[in-house]
């Protein structure tokens, strides 16, 4: 047995106080590729913007913020924002800008929670919101608020490419994954989201492995990524918390 960790390379800074390198492999599912600064502001340029006390600022994601740290002027087109999780939240606060305030409301765990929330807390009100994010986005949060009346602007400034990297964000080989996985035997593959899921089924099959996954077992931190898993793999364990120290708790256990 062994446990297979999926989260982007970038995040394992993070990630390292659940789960030693000796404890897992490490096989990236996902991998971020920013997009350029004068794209991003090629895009933003061509938005009408409000004035910043009319135009609400969402963040879904903090690697978001760190596509936007080289320019977050970006960023004060907005004086109000809001956030899902404290991570996002945490990011923003500490780029200091000036004349800018952030929210988290309580109870908003994901993009549709905080959509449901915005159209009940600013019911009525005049505003245009501002959604920056990647090229593709986990939940429709711009058709969500335009159907409760509001306008929105988009502007996509990085992407999420999916398939199994390696620690470098260098898409693996067959030689190397067969390799990776030559030691372990009904590994436990830990997933934080359903595009890892994606990711791991997409990297083995176009190394011809596929049928790796049927001797896998896997973990979901939550329930959407949960259900995700279970059209791939036979055997699902969903941690009892959405969080990362669950999720390694868990298949620590398996």
């Amino acid at each position: 047995m062994g446990i297979i960790w999926t989260r982007s390379a970038d995040l394992w800074n993070e990630d390292k106080q659940y789960l030693s390198e000796s404890e897992c492999l490490r096989l990236p599912c996902l991998s971020y590729c920013d997009y350029p600064l004068e794209e991003i502001l090629s895009q933003t340029r061509r938005l009408s913007f409000p004035k910043p006390s009319l135009a609400i600022g969402v963040l879904t994601s903090a690697h978001t913020i760190t596509s936007l740290k080289k320019i977050p002027a970006v960023l004060t087109s907005c004086s109000r924002w809001y956030a899902v999780g404290k991570k996002t939240r945490d990011a923003f606060t500490q780029l200091m800008l000036s004349g800018t305030n952030i929210t988290l409301p309580k109870g908003v765990k994901k993009g549709e929670d905080l959509a449901t929330y915005l159209c009940g807390a600013h019911s009525g009100e005049a505003l245009t919101f501002f959604l920056p994010g990647a090229k593709k986005r986990a939940y429709a949060l711009d058709e969500h608020l335009q159907s409760c009346g509001f306008k929105t602007l988009s502007c996509d400034t990085y992407e999420v490419q999916s398939g199994i990297f390696n620690t470098s964000g260098e898409p693996i080989d067959k030689k190397g994954l067969e390799g990776s996985l030559a030691s372990l035997n009904k590994p436990v593959v830990c997933f934080a989201s359903p595009s890892a899921v994606l990711g791991f089924a997409k990297g083995l099959s176009s190394c011809g492995l596929a049928s790796i996954i049927q001797s896998c077992v896997a973990v979901a931190i939550g329930p959407t990524t949960f259900r995700a898993c279970q059209s791939y793999f036979s055997e699902v364990h969903e941690s009892s918390e959405a969080s990362l120290a669950s999720l390694a708790d868990l298949a620590k256990t398996l």
